[in-house]
């Protein structure tokens, strides 16, 4: 799995002037400028697609409202920062993405396609799924004042909702299996310590209601349940499910249609 970590000016600012404002600083810059260049700040936010098109080569038509902002003296000491909150998530993706990729690859079984990860300022608090530019990469831009581990596992869940899309709006099933196996079994595994409660609350009763199957699909046998339910905090009676073998033979997309078709059918 490939995850390119990248700092690009018109990113940067195009998120500084069209997200909302993180101080009263940046606030009064954004009203400055809306005020005294209105026709080329309202122009300025139509680049977003046109920057990730071909972020290394964009030449905005106007760059007036980027010149103003690259000539404050904040902006510099601002994109020191970016650079050392780029180095320090880099630095816990490089550590942990070797078992990572192993095991997403190992449920998903296919290879995920290399995503660009723009990173802005963490002031910002976002993580943010955008334009593609090609069909071969995918886009993300972060900037989340958070743990940094909490930080690479939210960017994973928004690259495997993108590859792996919801059947509908409302497809709890789908939802609920990525959070299972990003936010839950991928952070268990890679810490040894269960972080099953962890997740949106709103999916956690089907979560809990899937677990027998979960672990099925995990290849866990049926003989060590107990200890996993005591792990996990989730209890559930054993005499109630039949084991099914051939669910650790499937693959993330199998396993969703056999649960979604289980739930269809009031089975769950």
């Amino acid at each position: 799995m490939e995850l390119k970590f990248i700092i690009n000016d018109y990113v940067l600012i195009w998120n500084i002037l069209f997200q909302p404002s993180y101080s009263d600083e940046i606030n009064n810059l954004k009203m400055k400028l809306w005020t005294e260049y209105k026709k080329e700040y309202n122009n300025t936010f139509n680049d977003k697609e046109e920057i990730f098109k071909d972020y290394q080569n964009f030449i905005p038509d106007d760059d007036l409202i980027y010149n103003f902002i690259k000539e404050q003296k904040k902006y510099n000491k601002l994109k020191k920062e970016v650079e050392k909150y780029r180095n320090e998530l880099l630095k816990v993706w490089d550590k942990n993405k070797k078992n990572i990729t192993e095991i997403l690859r190992k449920h998903i079984q296919k290879n995920i396609k290399p995503y660009e990860i723009f990173i802005v300022t963490k002031q910002l608090n976002l993580i943010d799924a955008t334009i593609p530019n090609n069909k071969t990469r995918g886009i993300l831009v972060v900037g989340k004042d958070d743990n940094l581990m909490n930080i690479i596992l939210n960017m994973l869940l928004f690259i495997i909702r993108k590859e792996i899309p919801l059947k509908n709006e409302n497809d709890i099933v789908t939802k609920s299996i990525i959070e299972l196996l990003v936010l839950n079994e991928l952070p268990t595994q890679l810490t040894k310590k269960s972080y099953y409660i962890s997740g949106n609350p709103a999916l956690l009763d089907f979560k809990r209601k899937i677990y027998p199957y979960w672990l099925m699909f995990l290849g866990v046998k049926q003989e060590d349940f107990p200890e996993y339910m005591r792990r996990d905090k989730i209890a559930f009676n054993i005499d109630n499910y039949k084991y099914n073998k051939y669910l650790s033979r499937k693959d993330l997309h199998e396993f969703i249609d056999y649960i979604y078709e289980l739930n269809s059918n009031n089975k769950i």
